[in-house]
């Protein structure tokens, strides 16, 4: 049989053909833990050898605005933005939001959303969506019951491919790790990942670069729900290592750029209240500052979606 991570409604191959089983491992994980190929095809992965390391200082002259988001300080680039379109993926849901600076070779974009969390998977090893009573007793067995999907993405960054010894006696240890390890190594940006660094609230910060441009993605735990922020900009640009200060006490000691546009306070408002007058004020807000038809666009539709 082949082996699957239950995730959400799909399900995420983990490993192939069958191995010899021993008496030690379950049946089954031994029908699918194809260890040392799992091994072999993670080591050449950047991502999968991403493991924790310490978080540099905040840089204090970044030249970043600090917008409100579900209760997280993010900073954003303080730039002429030619686009900022907000998007409800679906109805009753939070909004996402896009904040792009279309120029050439100094094009920056930023997106921040929040979405519930996942409910703690009780059955890591069903080879569909409904879980079997052996799926739940291992998942049991080696999580101690249900395991939240950020429980083991924080596993793989806790571990790197050669940490696998694939010894049967260590399948109880090991599974996890490589559960972990296929998660993780799937969470990074665009570019080549360059450092994986935990937030102070949870949740964790992976940073790639790609030529001449830098790329950070944030996931953000709360109670309830994660914010995810992604930002791409040039490597150049004054507000580079904003990452940095994503979700950091740090960002409190960092003076906010000049200038700060009076729509983003409406922004801000509009996310908190979501009433339909909140949107229709930020789409005014947006079309007096000159942003582009469609930014206005967009925050007429949410407004009309609005409770």
């Amino acid at each position: 049989m082949k082996f699957y991570l239950a995730l959400a409604s799909a399900a995420v191959l983990f490993a192939g053909n069958a191995i010899a089983q021993t008496s030690e491992i379950p049946e089954l994980i031994a029908e699918g833990w194809e260890c040392e190929s799992l091994r072999d095809s993670l080591e050449n992965e950047p991502a999968a050898n991403l493991v924790y390391s310490d978080r540099p200082p905040v840089p204090s002259d970044l030249s970043v605005w600090k917008f409100d988001r579900g209760g997280v300080t993010v900073p954003v680039p303080a730039v002429a933005y030619t686009d900022v379109l907000v998007v409800r993926p679906q109805p009753e849901t939070p909004v996402l939001v896009y904040f792009f600076k279309e120029a050439e070779d100094d094009s920056i974009r930023t997106i921040i959303g929040q979405y519930p969390k996942e409910e703690p998977i009780v059955d890591l090893f069903s080879p569909d969506s409904e879980p079997t009573d052996e799926g739940r007793a291992l998942t049991e067995q080696l999580f101690g019951g249900p395991v939240a999907l950020e429980t083991l993405i924080d596993l793989g960054y806790e571990h790197r491919p050669d940490d696998l010894t694939c010894e049967d006696d260590r399948w109880q240890t090991e599974v996890p790790v490589g559960l972990g390890l296929i998660l993780s190594s799937l969470g990074a940006p665009g570019g080549e990942p360059q450092a994986v660094y935990r937030q102070d609230s949870g949740g964790w910060l992976i940073k790639s670069e790609q030529d001449n441009w830098v790329a950070w993605q944030a996931s953000i735990l709360r109670s309830d729900s994660y914010i995810d922020i992604s930002t791409i900009l040039p490597a150049s640009h004054p507000a580079a290592n904003l990452g940095l200060a994503i979700d950091h006490s740090s960002l409190a000691s960092v003076t906010e750029a000049a200038d700060r546009p009076q729509w983003l306070d409406v922004l801000e408002t509009a996310i908190a209240e979501d009433t339909e007058a909140s949107w229709e004020a930020f789409a005014s807000a947006i079309e007096a500052a000159q942003l582009s038809d469609r930014s206005v666009e967009s925050a007429r539709e949410v407004a009309g979606s609005a409770d």
